[in-house]
Order: structure tokens, then C-alpha cells, then sequence
């Protein structure tokens, strides 16, 4: 499912949204993103990949856009990383990715100057790889990328690769 092409934010004001069965990618050039709503018992939502995974579904959220903005949000129990992001100048704010089955973060080869602030990757694991590239934040490339004040822990492989 391809959404944000044309712009724009969307925002999220629930506890949880399911995935069942796809690959949530993020494209095009004009600014916007997803925004989570903080939810009244302080948590902020999940993205919670669990269906995917559990039907051998690939999941995870792929940003090939640039220009967008991932703020509030609790991204888990992807089949794969929980974030890709092939695109640049995007912005995650206050993004926690755990349980997922590869990293939390990947940032490949194309990415340029991507910010991440308040960003967590926690208890990432890849069981059938007997927890190879689990880990916080991979880098298989992504040039000027900054990080302010992320905190990776407790993943089956290192923090960062």
C-alpha cells in the first residue's frame, strides 16, 4: 500500500492499527508524514505488524520519499526492519521500533540527510537467522545522517551496525 504520494500529514489518534498483510510505503517529494496522536494513558499509537509477520506476510514501513515526517509512533513485530528508508530528508521525531524480526532502523545506500531525534530500537530479534542483523540501527550506506539523543538496547545483535 503506497500512501502520502501528493502530500500531506496523516494523523493517528488510536491505541493500535493492525497490519494484516503488506509493506506500508511512504513516497513523494511534498512535505507530510505520520503523526501519532498521544493517547490519554500516555502511550502513543502502534503500528503493530504482528498479522503480517504471523502469516509470513513481508511488512515493515518503507520510505522512499523524501521531505516526510514520522513523529509519535510505535512501529513493532515487522517480519522484516520495522522502519527501510531509502529516502532523504525525512524526519523521525520520538519513534520507538521493538520485537521486530530484523532492525528496528534501516538506512540504505540512497538515504541522504535523513534527522532522527528521540528515536529508541529495542528487543529486535530475527529468530530464524539465529538473530543475525538485529539490530537498533543498521547503515548499509545513508550520508549525512544525524542523530540526536537515540538509544538503541537489548537487541539480539549490536545497537548499531
Amino acid at each position: 500500500e503506497q500512501i502520502n504520494e501528493k502530500g500531506g500529514y496523516i494523523y493517528i489518534d488510536t491505541p493500535v492499527i493492525n497490519i494484516n498483510d503488506t509493506v506500508l510505503e511512504i513516497s513523494g517529494t511534498l512535505p507530510g508524514g505520520i503523526i501519532g496522536i498521544r493517547q490519554s494513558n500516555g502511550e502513543y499509537p502502534r503500528i503493530d505488524f504482528k498479522y503480517a509477520r504471523d502469516t509470513q506476510f513481508a511488512s515493515c514501513i518503507i520510505i522512499t520519499g523524501s521531505n516526510q515526517l514520522l513523529k509519535y509512533l510505535i512501529i513493532e513485530n515487522s517480519l522484516s526492519a520495522g522502519i527501510v528508508i531509502y529516502g532523504n530528508k525525512n524526519s523521525f521525531v520520538h519513534i520507538i521500533t521493538r520485537y521486530n524480526s530484523d532492525s528496528g532502523i534501516e538506512i540504505y545506500d540512497e538515504a541522504d540527510s535523513n534527522i532522527f531525534e528521540f528515536c529508541y530500537s529495542y528487543r529486535n530479534c530475527n529468530i530464524k537467522k539465529f538473530g543475525h542483523f538485529s539490530n537498533g540501527f543498521t547503515f548499509y550506506g545513508g550520508y549525512n545522517t544525524i542523530f540526536n539523543y537515540c538509544f538503541a538496547w537489548d537487541n539480539i545483535d549490536s545497537g548499531r551496525i
